[in-house]
């Protein structure tokens, strides 16, 4: 049985300060977000975390020989020569209750820990064992008493180093002490203390010791050394003892301000924590621990600053990003925060339902940190490999990154994983459309009608896909479908007058537009498409009134104006059909056709007028037949007109100009 005494004594601690938490918080080991008082340590697992302040190293055997598993015949067989058999037999019971112990057998295992103890009250780590199992069983006030003797006893025993440590004497080291002065040490010699140096170093060296047995060795040697007045010596070896004291001393005030903030004595917590984090100022734990207890007294600023800074010293401090994260919150900085809390799910994602990550997915995407919310789709599959929504939200931003076959593999994951989703259908009906899949599309949005027969945004995605298809009875279908769910949609109507124009089935459109006009009447397209379906039925009166309710309302598009001037050159409007192309024209002068129709109407009114100025002369000459100059300025227009050549002679005979050259 291997036990970690460092590690029963933090429960120790944890036990004298009235905190029933292990200092040193399995859950953030494991990877669980903490609370306020959460341990923030990043050391890891299996290393001692130096907090066995004072304590020495207590083996499982007195012979100091390695453990072996045995079975309790062979431990009583094997402690024949000990010296009693009181001895030997709380060897057996203490190895057979380890074996217990390892078992899960906790009350067995306490029971012969127990008949250790009975057969020998002096053996330390008959009370250690016996605490570890009193612990694991959750009396830990009988757990604290036994580690106390242990303790005890470990101290009194003269074999052990560390006693002799605690129970030695230092000698003074003030400059003006003179050697006589020294207890006794006064004819000590260079030699001697070169000799003693290289025989302790040589048992430091052949016995793993503890930071307290080696601070303890340079305190020695540098009070061995002022003796000796070897004073640069002395100072290194200080320097040494306070490399080895510092950590452990800062671990103490660490330990005693979490103790305090767990009793909620928040101003001594923070300055125990501070006097840590000067002693260990590289020490990330430290202040990380100073930021959470700023944070508990609301100063969130300074908690802020702390929580920086152990970042800064540890980057892959997931429990000081977490932290920070909730402090910003409270500032009001959200988009920091969401940065931070990604952060820290990226080094622990365990810290988080799959759901939790796709909702920080979203919050990502919302910043327009794609990548990020890619990751964090990614850790919702890791955490839950069946979630059909993160394997869609995962395509969806893959998407926007224009990734689109990427995005195809995670939405057909999606909708494999919840076939009957709408939602899941639609994305991958998205991203097939997107990549210019269009049957495979069709049949996406079939499905999503299938599934939800009622909504109308189905019918929208086919029918944009049927018309890249270019098949108009099935476009024709679903905006007939979209007009009957939205019966009071102008929209719906205008499409679907829009589709029966397409297929000349002008009258329909008619009816559409007209449906359209009467829920907007203030959409210019309805009007100026009602037009040209009226056109086609060769209704030009309402055609121009259609034309002109367009272009009151949208005065800028020129196909209108053309489209006007259109319908008044069907009635014979030559000035209003001018008008409007001319009008067109200037919106924009590289119209189509809009130059050719122009001059045909120009001719035609050409036309017009030369057969409206015949027929005024015709009347100017019935009511004066023998103007002559009448006759010429018709013949102008005439030039072949036999009637006007006769009447011009007869007005010169009677004139009595006949023989005039």
């Amino acid at each position: 049985m291997t036990l970690s005494f460092p590690k029963q004594l933090q429960k120790l601690y944890s036990l004298l300060f009235h905190n029933p938490e292990p200092l040193d918080d399995p859950a953030l080991q494991q990877g669980t977000p903490m609370t306020q008082n959460d341990n923030l340590s990043n050391e890891p697992a299996g290393q001692s975390s130096g907090l066995a302040v004072g304590l020495i190293r207590l083996q499982g055997r007195e012979d100091g020989k390695p453990e072996v598993r045995r079975t309790p015949q062979d431990c009583v067989a094997e402690t024949a020569g000990v010296a009693t058999e009181s001895t030997a037999s709380a060897v057996a019971y203490l190895d057979w209750g380890d074996s217990l112990f390892e078992q899960g057998l906790l009350q067995e295992a306490i029971d012969h820990y127990r008949q250790a103890i009975d057969l020998n009250p002096n053996h330390p780590a008959a009370y250690q064992h016996l605490a570890e199992a009193l612990t694991e069983w959750g009396d830990l006030e009988a757990a604290a008493d036994c580690y106390q003797k242990a303790i005890e006893l470990a101290l009194q025993r003269p074999e052990s180093p560390i006693a002799e440590m605690v129970q030695a004497p230092l000698h003074p080291v003030h400059a003006e002490l003179s050697a006589e002065h020294s207890s006794g040490l006064g004819n000590i010699t260079t030699a001697q203390v070169e000799e003693s140096h290289a025989i302790q170093e040589q048992t430091l060296q052949a016995n793993e010791t503890t930071w307290f047995e080696q601070a303890s060795f340079y305190v020695q040697q540098a009070s061995a050394h002022c003796e000796a007045k070897q004073w640069v010596e002395a100072i290194e070896a200080c320097d040494q003892a306070i490399r080895d004291l510092v950590p452990e001393t800062a671990t103490v005030y660490l330990l005693k301000g979490q103790a305090l903030q767990g009793q909620t004595r928040l101003e001594e917590a923070t300055r125990a924590y501070q006097i840590a984090a000067s002693l260990e100022p590289q020490w990330a734990e430290i202040h990380a621990r100073l930021g959470s207890v700023y944070a508990e007294q609301k100063q969130f600023e300074q908690a802020v600053v702390c929580y920086r800074q152990a970042i800064t010293l540890e980057p892959q401090f997931a429990g000081a990003y977490w932290k920070l994260a909730e402090v910003l919150r409270q500032l009001g900085n959200q988009t920091e925060a969401t940065l931070m809390l990604y952060q820290a799910l990226c080094l622990e994602p365990s810290w988080a339902s799959a759901q939790e990550h796709v909702r920080l997915g979203h919050l990502l995407r919302q910043l327009e940190k794609p990548q990020e919310a890619i990751e964090s789709y990614r850790f919702a599959i890791q955490r839950n490999p069946d979630y059909a929504e993160a394997y869609h939200h995962l395509g969806m931003a893959l998407g926007s990154l224009g990734q689109w076959l990427e995005a195809l593999t995670h939405h057909r994951q999606a909708v494999r994983h919840s076939p009957d989703n709408p939602v899941l259908q639609t994305g991958l009906g998205y991203t097939l459309v997107a990549l210019e899949q269009w049957q495979e599309a069709v049949g996406c949005y079939q499905q999503v009608i299938e599934l939800e027969p009622h909504e109308i945004q189905g019918y929208l995605n086919l029918h944009d896909v049927l018309l890249k298809l270019e098949r108009w009875e099935e476009v024709l279908s679903c905006c007939q479908r979209l007009a009957e769910l939205q019966p009071e949609n102008s929209t719906a109507w205008h499409q679907l007058g829009d589709r029966f124009n397409q297929m000349n089935r002008w009258t329909e459109a008619v009816a559409a537009f007209r449906h359209a006009i009467s829920l907007n009447p203030n959409f210019s397209w309805s009007h100026n498409n009602l037009g040209d379906a009226l056109m086609h039925l060769e209704q030009w009166q309402e055609a121009v009134a259609a034309y002109q309710r367009a272009i009151a309302l949208n005065p800028d598009f020129h196909w209108s104006h053309y489209n006007l001037g259109e319908a008044r050159a069907k009635l014979e409007d030559w000035d209003g059909a001018i008008a409007g192309y001319r009008q067109a024209l200037e919106i924009q002068a590289d119209l189509p056709h809009a130059h050719q129709r122009l001059g045909d109407v120009l001719q035609e009114r050409i036309k017009f007028d030369r057969s409206a100025a015949i027929q005024h002369y015709r009347q100017a000459i019935q009511q004066s037949p023998n103007d002559v100059p009448i006759y010429h300025k018709a013949l102008e227009i005439e030039r072949n007109d036999v009637q006007l050549y006769t009447g011009l002679g007869d007005a010169l005979v009677r004139q009595g100009n006949l023989m005039r050259p």
